[in-house]
């Protein structure tokens, strides 16, 4: 719109109607609004396309879709900053997420208690996480991302963890087992 708006005014200034030079001028700057006008639109339509693709993956598995819109963006971005991809993919994840959420909070299939305490515990390392992004250069980031999501898939593989078993006494005590089968599982590893 800026640059429509741009063209037209000089366009008018410039014109005048029995010069061939005005003409030219008038023909290069329509096809120039026409190119640029183009790019634009294509680029917002491949961004729009991998925004719902992402958003779709990632509440479907209920990860957000960062794991994969991370690599895209650093592939897209090869001169950006890693905190800035960082940023945006943050961004995107937490409004997929927070969309998500209130999706499953209607359907009543979020266990609330719980969220609230792994979204407490992870909180700080959020901050951690940025601040350590900011002071990281870009080959680092590129490095240590891609380790952590190749280690992440290598896990995938090793199938689900063993049942851990309770005694009786804790399972009398039926209050708490689910916070109970979590915390005995992270201090078991």
């Amino acid at each position: 719109l800026i640059i429509h708006t741009i063209f037209n005014k000089q366009i008018k200034k410039e014109l005048q109607p029995h010069k061939l030079s005005s003409i030219v001028v008038w023909l290069f700057c329509r096809i120039l609004q026409i190119m640029l006008l183009g790019w634009v639109m294509l680029e917002f339509l491949q961004f729009f396309l991998i925004g719902i693709s992402v958003s779709t993956f990632g509440s479907l598995v209920g990860a957000g879709g960062g794991f994969i819109l991370t690599p895209v963006l650093l592939l897209l971005f090869p001169s950006h900053n890693s905190e800035i991809i960082a940023a945006t993919s943050l961004f995107v994840v937490a409004t997929n997420s927070i969309s998500g959420t209130t999706a499953y909070l209607r359907l009543k299939r979020i266990d609330v208690k719980t969220g609230l305490i792994y979204g407490l515990a992870a909180f700080p390392f959020a901050i951690l996480g940025t601040i350590l992004t900011a002071k990281t250069d870009r080959s680092f980031y590129d490095l240590f991302l891609g380790t952590s999501l190749l280690l992440l898939c290598l896990s995938l593989f090793q199938g689900p963890p063993k049942p851990i078993a309770l005694n009786s006494e804790e399972q009398a005590n039926n209050k708490n087992l689910k916070e109970k089968r979590i915390i005995k599982a992270i201090l078991n590893k």
